[in-house]
């Protein structure tokens, strides 16, 4: 089985730090935020990803390096003109699908999440249903701004993007998590420019190919405004037992090439990225510091890079 990350949208919501990096290698936990999912898909026995590209491409590839699993093969196909998230599939449908196999299907991952689902469970349930489509889910909290997803007690999927409330009340409302298993049915029929939800999803429910849906109750993050970025960040501070390959100092994550510190210097739940300097006396308290910063006063609740100070909402 392959998959695909995809990675190449603007990041127009998580400006202005996505006018420095593309969405998907801004730095959360000290590595890009693309870093995750190919950490889970290889640790599901998923080699061979596909990842799309257009924004700032260049600066993608660059700062994936180091943060590839050893295992993994990548494929990059850039878009000179974005295709949208079906489109992106459309295009590398050559490399996705295995001619060897006319039931293979591909796993699909967004690149912005901070998520580790139970993919084992999910690819078995797609293809122990038979469907053109299994999304992975999670429960729809009240006044969610995500689209929701309505699903039926026995695990199919029967709305998408509805936002008038379910007539039984038997349906669970559910939000998308942004990974899912498409099979090769479902990826010849997808447009060669588009959104996979509403020229995909939409049109298969409507004409009664079954989707079907795996609630999965794991962590999850999104990076998609400062807010998500400042959040994920925080969270894996608080609890990165998931994640084993992120070592903490403390209640900190330290790059090593900015390290030893002052003993002067007084971080409390911190990220401090790669070659930053820090005035000795100063004091930081839940911070993300970007690579090649400096630091010259005591700062809380911050996002800072070489060029920003963007002050969040305090606990």
């Amino acid at each position: 089985m392959r998959a695909m990350v995809l990675a190449a949208g603007f990041g127009t919501r998580l400006r202005p730090l996505s006018e420095l990096l593309p969405k998907p290698v801004v730095p959360v936990a000290g590595r890009p935020v693309i870093s995750f999912a190919l950490e889970t898909l290889s640790m599901h026995g998923i080699r061979d990803i596909a990842v799309n590209s257009h924004y700032l491409s260049d600066e993608l590839r660059e700062h994936m390096q180091g943060f590839v699993p050893p295992d993994v093969n990548l494929a990059f196909f850039h878009e000179q003109k974005i295709l949208g998230t079906a489109g992106g599939l459309k295009n590398a449908r050559a490399f996705l699908l295995d001619s060897t196999d006319p039931d293979d299907a591909i796993v699909v991952f967004n690149g912005k999440l901070v998520y580790q689902p139970d993919l084992s469970s999910a690819i078995a349930l797609h293809k122990q249903s038979g469907a053109i489509a299994t999304m992975l889910l999670q429960a729809r909290a009240e006044g969610s701004h995500y689209g929701a997803i309505d699903l039926r007690s026995d695990g199919k999927v029967c709305g998408i993007l509805r936002n008038e409330e379910p007539v039984d009340p038997a349906l669970k409302r559910c939000m998308f998590t942004g990974v899912h298993i498409l099979s090769k049915q479902a990826i010849e029929q997808l447009p060669d420019a588009g959104c996979v939800i509403r020229q995909g999803y939409v049109p298969w429910l409507e004409r009664g190919e079954t989707i079907v849906g795996m609630l999965d109750s794991n962590p999850w993050h999104e990076v998609s405004t400062p807010t998500s970025y400042f959040e994920a960040n925080m969270s894996l501070l608080e609890d990165s037992a998931a994640w084993p390959s992120i070592q903490l100092s403390g209640s900190n994550i330290i790059d090593k090439q900015t390290m030893p510190l002052s003993r002067d210097i007084e971080l409390d739940r911190c990220i401090i990225g790669k070659n930053v300097s820090l005035t000795e006396g100063i004091k930081l308290s839940r911070c993300i510091v970007w690579p090649r910063s400096q630091i010259r006063q005591s700062v809380t609740n911050s996002i800072i890079t070489p060029k920003h100070r963007l002050t969040m909402d305090r606990e």
